[in-house]
Protein backbone atom coordinates (compact mmCIF):
# COMPACT_ATOMS: atom_id res chain seq x y z
CA UNK A 1 0.00 0.00 0.00
CA UNK A 2 3.13 2.38 1.07
CA UNK A 3 4.78 1.67 -2.69
CA UNK A 4 1.22 2.09 -4.19
CA UNK A 5 1.18 5.74 -2.57
CA UNK A 6 4.22 6.78 -3.02
CA UNK A 7 3.92 5.64 -6.76
CA UNK A 8 0.66 8.31 -7.42
CA UNK A 9 2.16 11.00 -5.74
CA UNK A 10 5.87 11.01 -8.11
CA UNK A 11 3.14 10.69 -11.20
CA UNK A 12 0.65 13.30 -9.83
CA UNK A 13 3.95 15.36 -8.94
CA UNK A 14 5.66 14.48 -12.83
CA UNK A 15 2.02 15.65 -14.36
CA UNK A 16 1.58 19.04 -12.36
CA UNK A 17 5.45 20.04 -13.12
CA UNK A 18 5.00 18.59 -16.98
CA UNK A 19 1.83 20.98 -17.38
CA UNK A 20 3.77 23.71 -15.73
CA UNK A 21 6.55 23.26 -18.07
CA UNK A 22 4.23 23.28 -21.24
CA UNK A 23 2.19 26.62 -19.92
CA UNK A 24 5.28 28.17 -19.57
CA UNK A 25 6.41 27.37 -22.87
CA UNK A 26 3.38 28.59 -24.59
CA UNK A 27 3.44 31.94 -22.90
CA UNK A 28 7.13 32.45 -23.83
CA UNK A 29 6.40 31.83 -27.00
CA UNK A 30 4.01 34.79 -27.39
CA UNK A 31 6.21 37.97 -28.33
CA UNK A 32 4.75 40.93 -29.37
CA UNK A 33 6.86 42.98 -32.12
CA UNK A 34 7.25 46.73 -31.62
CA UNK A 35 6.68 49.21 -34.20
CA UNK A 36 9.79 50.67 -35.59
CA UNK A 37 10.28 54.34 -33.98
CA UNK A 38 10.67 56.30 -37.59
CA UNK A 39 9.06 55.22 -40.75
CA UNK A 40 9.57 57.36 -44.13
CA UNK A 41 6.43 57.73 -46.58
CA UNK A 42 7.38 58.68 -50.19
CA UNK A 43 5.39 59.05 -52.82
CA UNK A 44 4.39 56.62 -55.23
CA UNK A 45 6.38 56.10 -59.01
CA UNK A 46 4.28 58.10 -61.31
CA UNK A 47 2.79 55.94 -63.94
CA UNK A 48 3.36 57.32 -67.71
CA UNK A 49 0.24 59.65 -68.33
CA UNK A 50 -0.56 61.70 -71.22
CA UNK A 51 0.62 65.36 -70.90
CA UNK A 52 -2.09 67.43 -69.30
CA UNK A 53 -3.47 69.72 -71.95
CA UNK A 54 -4.10 73.64 -71.83
CA UNK A 55 -8.08 74.63 -72.41
CA UNK A 56 -11.33 73.25 -71.47
CA UNK A 57 -13.67 74.38 -69.26
CA UNK A 58 -14.71 72.99 -65.79
CA UNK A 59 -17.77 74.07 -64.07
CA UNK A 60 -18.21 74.29 -60.52
CA UNK A 61 -21.42 75.94 -58.26
CA UNK A 62 -20.27 77.98 -55.26
CA UNK A 63 -21.27 80.43 -52.77
CA UNK A 64 -20.26 84.11 -52.80
CA UNK A 65 -16.28 83.85 -51.66
CA UNK A 66 -15.34 85.64 -48.86
CA UNK A 67 -12.26 85.09 -49.62
CA UNK A 68 -9.43 83.03 -51.65
CA UNK A 69 -7.45 82.03 -48.43
CA UNK A 70 -7.92 77.99 -48.22
CA UNK A 71 -7.06 77.96 -44.72
CA UNK A 72 -9.47 80.77 -43.16
CA UNK A 73 -11.94 79.90 -45.92
CA UNK A 74 -15.03 78.13 -43.85
CA UNK A 75 -16.58 77.34 -46.56
CA UNK A 76 -17.29 74.11 -48.01
CA UNK A 77 -18.52 74.72 -51.48
CA UNK A 78 -15.70 77.02 -51.92
CA UNK A 79 -12.93 74.93 -50.76
CA UNK A 80 -13.67 72.66 -53.52
CA UNK A 81 -12.69 75.25 -55.91
CA UNK A 82 -9.99 76.29 -53.96
CA UNK A 83 -8.59 72.71 -53.35
CA UNK A 84 -7.97 73.06 -57.28
CA UNK A 85 -5.59 75.65 -56.71
CA UNK A 86 -4.16 74.86 -53.34
CA UNK A 87 -2.23 72.02 -53.08
CA UNK A 88 -2.25 70.04 -49.44
CA UNK A 89 1.05 68.06 -47.91
CA UNK A 90 -0.86 64.71 -48.97
CA UNK A 91 -2.92 63.16 -50.69
CA UNK A 92 -4.98 59.53 -50.81
CA UNK A 93 -4.76 56.79 -53.67
CA UNK A 94 -7.67 54.63 -54.36
CA UNK A 95 -8.31 52.48 -50.93
CA UNK A 96 -7.94 56.20 -49.68
CA UNK A 97 -4.60 55.92 -48.19
CA UNK A 98 -2.81 58.76 -47.18
CA UNK A 99 0.59 59.12 -49.13
CA UNK A 100 2.57 62.14 -49.51
CA UNK A 101 1.84 64.82 -52.48
CA UNK A 102 4.36 64.10 -55.20
CA UNK A 103 4.00 66.94 -56.53
CA UNK A 104 5.20 69.11 -53.66
CA UNK A 105 6.75 66.27 -51.17
CA UNK A 106 9.72 64.59 -51.45
CA UNK A 107 9.11 62.32 -48.15
CA UNK A 108 7.64 62.47 -44.82
CA UNK A 109 9.57 60.63 -42.04
CA UNK A 110 7.33 59.62 -39.35
CA UNK A 111 8.91 58.88 -35.83
CA UNK A 112 6.73 57.63 -33.46
CA UNK A 113 8.28 57.38 -30.24
CA UNK A 114 8.51 61.49 -30.21
CA UNK A 115 6.14 61.76 -31.72
CA UNK A 116 7.39 64.35 -34.92
CA UNK A 117 6.86 64.13 -38.60
CA UNK A 118 9.94 65.27 -40.92
CA UNK A 119 8.35 67.34 -44.21
CA UNK A 120 11.14 67.25 -47.12
CA UNK A 121 9.92 69.37 -50.09
CA UNK A 122 11.20 68.21 -53.76
CA UNK A 123 13.79 70.30 -54.72
CA UNK A 124 12.20 71.71 -58.25
CA UNK A 125 8.33 72.45 -56.20
CA UNK A 126 7.58 75.45 -57.54
CA UNK A 127 3.63 77.67 -57.27
CA UNK A 128 1.92 78.58 -60.06
CA UNK A 129 4.06 81.97 -60.77
CA UNK A 130 7.22 79.84 -60.47
CA UNK A 131 8.46 80.98 -57.63
CA UNK A 132 9.87 77.93 -55.36
CA UNK A 133 7.79 76.04 -52.37
CA UNK A 134 9.86 76.89 -49.08
CA UNK A 135 10.28 75.72 -45.65
CA UNK A 136 8.61 79.18 -44.71
CA UNK A 137 5.77 78.87 -46.94
CA UNK A 138 4.52 75.50 -44.88
CA UNK A 139 5.14 77.46 -41.45
CA UNK A 140 3.39 80.31 -42.34
CA UNK A 141 0.67 77.95 -43.98
CA UNK A 142 0.58 75.97 -40.07
CA UNK A 143 0.65 80.07 -38.39
CA UNK A 144 -2.50 80.49 -40.18
CA UNK A 145 -4.35 77.91 -39.62
CA UNK A 146 -3.66 78.21 -35.80
CA UNK A 147 -4.59 81.76 -35.54
CA UNK A 148 -7.63 81.51 -37.87
CA UNK A 149 -10.59 81.72 -35.66
CA UNK A 150 -13.03 79.47 -38.17
CA UNK A 151 -11.14 77.25 -40.66
CA UNK A 152 -11.90 74.15 -42.49
CA UNK A 153 -8.27 72.85 -41.51
CA UNK A 154 -8.41 73.50 -37.98
CA UNK A 155 -8.62 70.22 -36.47
CA UNK A 156 -5.36 69.54 -38.58
CA UNK A 157 -2.98 71.74 -35.63
CA UNK A 158 -4.99 70.43 -33.02
CA UNK A 159 -2.75 68.07 -31.76
CA UNK A 160 0.54 69.82 -33.05
CA UNK A 161 2.76 70.57 -30.15
CA UNK A 162 5.17 72.71 -32.32
CA UNK A 163 6.98 73.00 -35.89
CA UNK A 164 10.00 74.63 -36.78
CA UNK A 165 11.44 74.79 -40.17
CA UNK A 166 15.45 73.76 -40.95
CA UNK A 167 16.70 75.23 -44.05
CA UNK A 168 14.95 76.02 -47.14
CA UNK A 169 13.49 72.23 -47.80
CA UNK A 170 12.77 70.79 -44.43
CA UNK A 171 10.00 71.17 -41.76
CA UNK A 172 9.58 69.26 -38.57
CA UNK A 173 6.35 69.02 -36.81
CA UNK A 174 5.95 68.00 -33.04
CA UNK A 175 2.69 66.25 -32.25
CA UNK A 176 1.35 65.99 -28.52
CA UNK A 177 0.91 62.43 -28.93
CA UNK A 178 1.54 59.44 -31.07
CA UNK A 179 -1.24 58.62 -34.04
CA UNK A 180 -1.91 55.23 -35.71
CA UNK A 181 -1.24 57.61 -38.99
CA UNK A 182 0.45 60.93 -38.72
CA UNK A 183 -0.43 61.68 -42.04
CA UNK A 184 -3.78 62.15 -41.76
CA UNK A 185 -3.18 65.71 -39.90
CA UNK A 186 -1.04 66.97 -42.88
CA UNK A 187 -4.29 66.78 -45.12
CA UNK A 188 -4.29 71.25 -45.54
CA UNK A 189 -3.73 73.11 -48.37
CA UNK A 190 -0.54 75.12 -48.40
CA UNK A 191 -0.24 78.47 -49.19
CA UNK A 192 2.92 81.14 -50.04
CA UNK A 193 4.44 82.89 -47.26
CA UNK A 194 3.37 86.05 -49.46
CA UNK A 195 -0.17 85.27 -50.01
CA UNK A 196 -2.48 87.62 -51.52
CA UNK A 197 -6.22 88.20 -51.88
CA UNK A 198 -5.80 90.25 -55.19
CA UNK A 199 -3.76 87.36 -56.64
CA UNK A 200 -3.44 84.57 -55.01
CA UNK A 201 -1.20 81.96 -56.48
CA UNK A 202 -1.24 78.26 -55.28
CA UNK A 203 0.77 75.10 -56.66
CA UNK A 204 -2.42 73.52 -58.10
CA UNK A 205 -3.15 72.75 -62.12
CA UNK A 206 -5.29 75.45 -62.17
CA UNK A 207 -5.54 79.03 -61.10
CA UNK A 208 -7.42 81.84 -60.27
CA UNK A 209 -7.42 85.13 -63.23
CA UNK A 210 -10.51 86.89 -63.02
CA UNK A 211 -12.93 87.54 -60.03
CA UNK A 212 -16.37 88.85 -60.60
CA UNK A 213 -18.59 89.20 -57.72
CA UNK A 214 -22.16 87.67 -57.73
CA UNK A 215 -21.41 86.55 -61.46
CA UNK A 216 -18.23 84.00 -61.14
CA UNK A 217 -14.96 83.18 -60.58
CA UNK A 218 -12.49 81.99 -63.55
Amino acid sequence: MRKFIRYFLICLIAAVSSGCSSQNTAVSDVVTPSPPPTETFSPPIPTSTPAPQAGGLLNISIREPKTFNPLVNDDVTVDLMLGLVFEPLIVFDEQMKPEPNGRIISDITVNTAVPTAQITIKANAVWADGSPITATDIVYSLDTIKNAENSLYKSCVNYIAGYSSSGNKTVTINFTETYASVLYKLNFPIIPANFSEETPVGSGLYKITEYTPRKGVR
